[in-house]
């Protein structure tokens, strides 16, 4: 979804008449809360065998 819509937000930011700035303040927070959520939620694998952690 992201690949998707990225430009289409990027693009409509951009145009918007707000600069570069923000685009990529825009483009830091949405990867600042990818990670803050993958550090929430994921399982940690490390050291682990791979038929331990697949289904």
């Amino acid at each position: 979804m992201g690949v998707v819509l990225g430009p289409l937000v990027v693009g409509a930011v951009y145009a918007g008449g707000t600069g570069l700035t923000r685009v990529f303040a825009m483009l830091g927070v949405v990867a600042l809360l990818g990670a803050l959520v993958a550090a929430a939620f994921c399982e940690e694998t490390a050291g682990r065998r791979l038929e331990e952690v697949s289904p």
